[in-house]
Parts: structure tokens; C-alpha cells; sequence
């Protein structure tokens, strides 16, 4: 598994994930995020993995780790929506 910042940030999940479907591969992707994210926030876990992945269109762990170009018009332009 990547150990890298994409693994653990801002939410553990995938690790979660790998760990669960050890056990029990039958699991719908659908199952393990209800389970994973009700525990942590609660009842309003919907609006959580919502904000989640909206966060996740504007930044790259790509970046972060120097993979790939510096620059991206792509993330320059979801940048400058979010501020916007």
C-alpha cells in the first residue's frame, strides 16, 4: 500500500479500507464509507465526504510529493474558482 501523504490525509479511509476487505472482500465501497465516516462525525457524515471530495478537486498530493509537472493549468484553474 502507499504509505504517502495520499493514504493518510486528511482522513485515513483508504487504509481503512485495504484493512476491511482482508476480512471480508464482499463489501461494497458504499458500506465501508458510511461505516467509516458516521463513526467519525456522525449522523451528518453525508455532508462530510461531500465537502471531502469537493476539497479534493482543488489540491494534489501529486504536487506535494514533486510527481510530475509544478505547474498544472487544471489545479491553477479550480485555484482560482475556489477563491473566486
Amino acid at each position: 500500500s502507499c504509505q504517502e501523504l495520499r493514504a493518510g490525509f486528511p482522513h485515513n479511509f483508504p487504509n481503512y479500507v485495504m484493512g476491511e476487505m482482508l476480512w471480508k472482500k464482499t463489501r461494497s465501497y458504499e458500506e465501508l464509507i458510511e461505516e467509516y465516516f458516521s463513526a467519525l462525525y456522525g449522523e451528518n457524515w453525508q455532508s462530510v465526504v461531500e465537502y471531502l471530495e469537493k476539497l479534493s478537486i482543488y489540491s494534489s498530493c501529486d504536487y506535494f510529493n514533486a510527481i510530475g509537472s509544478r505547474q498544472s493549468d487544471v489545479l491553477a484553474n479550480h485555484y482560482y474558482i475556489a477563491y473566486n
